[in-house]
């Protein structure tokens, strides 16, 4: 919610602002329309216009084309806004909020993983070097009662917030001392509102300085604040930790991922779902994908054998990994990715014959079945059944050959 409310107050400071963006002889009402055309233009092309180019090099396999398109909408976005008078830092939250609606947003934040903390640490280094130390140190106590007031007035109103919506006292004290900081995003504000000389160096650089430094005291508030909610524990704590499993289990969302979405791994993702297995599935076919996401199944555009897909949160707390991909190579590819990545990790694949079987159990599969022997192994079980054969005798049979690892098979190849 703060970060959802940083786009109108990012939205307002050119308004304040007494600059030639916007003029102070236009009126009031039309600074606030031009804002909200520039905002709709943003989220319009966004959400229509940007995933149709996405769309294309998805269909064309064109990786590289689709990372530097995504890259290039964050800053077509900024600067569209800036050149309207506004924050460039709001232009690229929104084209970031519309990418984060479609079906390749964990594609998307799987390409831009690498990038993401170089740019951060850029960030950061620059808002720290931005903090004149010597100036506050002229005012300490203005700091330290600004500090105070802010960790106090959140506190505060989230603890009141927290009861509001029938919270506990002490799950609203933990809330309220765990989100008493100050936003990240605060660093953006500020910044937009100093370069458009909305406010001053000093006012800036003790903003910036009070931001970070409530920040750095979160953990000490956090341990304030479970000491507070014990004493005034309103439940059991065995509740506190079956609410907490409970948590624990919602965050971790699906528990099978399938990696390819054709045939074969519809069918998986359509037996898991009907026994009510949560499920995500990813597939580099852009067509593919669309069909399936319009028909109402959890698919997404991607490379289950990218390493930073593989870090993204819909990967974490998984049980099982399923791979259904056709091309023999890329399936051995993804397991011993996945493998290196959660060396704990079930995975159960499928394999066209013995030769590919054996491939993927050296990259790291825990079962893999070969499809073809399958199909043979069911039409010699459906004869043995036509001549006579009872069908426990025939499923014994079967059985035994599958856990022999097919040695029937292999010595009547041989």
């Amino acid at each position: 919610m703060q970060d959802i409310a940083v786009v109108p107050l990012l939205a307002l400071v050119p308004i304040l602002a007494d600059t030639r963006a916007l003029v102070t002889e236009i009126p009031l009402w039309r600074q606030i329309g031009l804002a909200v055309a520039m905002v709709a233009m943003v989220i319009i092309g966004g959400r229509y216009l940007l995933p149709r180019v996405l769309d294309h090099l998805a269909r064309t396999n064109n990786r590289e084309a689709f990372l530097l398109t995504a890259m290039a909408s964050v800053f077509i976005a900024a600067m569209a806004m800036e050149h309207a008078g506004m924050s460039m830092a709001l232009g690229a939250f929104l084209i970031g909020m519309m990418l984060s609606t479609s079906r390749y947003s964990i594609q998307i934040e799987a390409s831009m993983e690498p990038h993401k903390g170089l740019l951060m640490s850029l960030f950061f280094v620059a808002v720290g070097m931005s903090v004149d130390v010597g100036a506050l140190t002229q005012h300490p106590f203005e700091f330290a009662l600004h500090v105070l007031a802010i960790i106090t007035i959140k506190a505060m109103v989230l603890f009141v917030l927290c009861l509001c919506f029938g919270s506990g006292r002490s799950t609203a004290l933990r809330v309220a001392f765990l989100l008493a900081q100050g936003g990240e995003f605060g660093f953006v504000l500020f910044g937009s509102a100093k370069a458009l000389g909305v406010i001053d160096d000093l006012i800036f650089m003790m903003a910036v300085a009070i931001i970070s430094v409530t920040m750095l005291l979160t953990p000490l508030l956090v341990k304030l604040g479970n000491r507070l909610a014990l004493r005034v524990e309103d439940v059991p704590a065995g509740v506190h930790d079956r609410f907490r499993h409970a948590a624990q289990g919602q965050e971790s969302g699906a528990r099978v991922v399938i990696g390819g979405y054709g045939r074969v791994g519809h069918t998986v993702g359509t037996i898991l779902a009907s026994s009510g297995i949560s499920c995500i599935a990813f597939d580099t076919d852009a067509v593919l994908v669309a069909k399936w996401r319009s028909e109402g199944h959890p698919v997404f555009y991607g490379d289950i054998g990218d390493p930073e897909l593989l870090a993204t949160s819909p990967m974490q707390g998984v049980d099982l990994v399923v791979l259904t991909i056709d091309d023999q190579h890329a399936a051995v590819r993804a397991a011993a990715m996945i493998r290196s990545h959660a060396p704990e990790m079930t995975i159960v694949s499928r394999a066209r014959d013995l030769a590919s079987c054996e491939a993927l159990l050296r990259a790291g599969v825990n079962k893999a079945y070969p499809e073809l022997l399958e199909a043979s192994l069911r039409l010699a079980a459906e004869a043995l059944e036509a001549l006579g054969t009872s069908t426990d005798d025939t499923n014994l049979l079967l059985r035994g050959v599958r856990n022999t690892d097919y040695a029937l098979v292999r010595e009547s190849e041989q």
